[in-house]
């Protein structure tokens, strides 16, 4: 029976042991069981708040490395950085509401050092909705001239506070100033308001910016369209 020589079957060995592919990493991953909040808040609150819980799965520490926010109203927050495999934690979003009404959204992206299966940085987006109720109504919520309306011709819009807080002060600024917006508190009604505004000599679609201020110097806004079509 022939028998190799010891230094070949060392050789062989090597060889064998180095043509072998590496053992696969300890891979990381964050797992956010849900990346999408819904939010209903009274219509003057100043903030919502969203907590979306996560756990690191994988098998090495995940650390966060950036919360980016396409928004300033929006900011995202976490405990600390590096999550160890099997630690759970949660980012807190906090949405300024600020002058808005009606719904909103926006979207926060979690950045991590963990990669995903083609060794690219895997980034989370969170989404988080929401549902701003009117502070006031602006009814009816455009105005458009007649093509045959005079220069001097006006419209009027009425504006009304929906909730039990009393509207304290109204103010309207035109985009273009022949608008000349005009605003009359209703003495039967404190809440309700008329706007009216001038057709302007320039054809085009324009606006009004009605800002309403309420106790503790809460400011609500929302913008009236008004289309003006060209003369005969």
């Amino acid at each position: 029976m022939n028998h190799l020589p010891s230094s070949l079957l060392s050789g062989i060995s090597l060889f064998a042991l180095l043509a072998a592919p590496p053992p696969p990493a300890a891979r990381a991953a964050l797992e956010f069981p849900r990346t999408t909040q819904n939010l209903s808040i009274a219509a003057l609150d100043a903030e919502a708040v969203a907590v979306f819980p996560f756990k690191n799965t994988g098998q090495s520490p995940v650390t966060l490395t950036a919360i980016d926010s396409g928004c300033g109203c929006t900011t995202g927050t976490t405990a600390k950085k590096t999550y160890a495999p099997g630690e759970t934690g949660h980012v807190r979003v906090i949405f300024t509401t600020g002058a808005r009404m009606g719904a909103q959204s926006s979207v926060l992206i979690v950045r991590t050092d963990a990669a995903d299966a083609t060794g690219d940085a895997k980034d989370i987006p969170l989404t988080v909705a929401v549902d701003i109720p009117e502070a006031f109504i602006v009814e009816p919520g455009t105005l458009a001239f007649a093509r045959d309306a005079k220069p001097d011709d006006r419209l009027n819009v009425t504006v009304t506070a929906t909730g039990e807080v009393p509207l304290q002060n109204l103010t309207a600024t035109a985009t273009n100033e022949a608008l000349r917006p005009y605003l009359a508190r209703n003495p039967a009604n404190p809440d309700q308001w008329t706007l009216s505004v001038t057709r302007p000599n320039q054809p085009g679609t324009h606006s009004v910016l009605i800002s309403a201020r309420f106790p503790g110097d809460i400011i609500k806004q929302t913008t009236l369209w008004i289309v003006t079509p060209a003369s005969h």
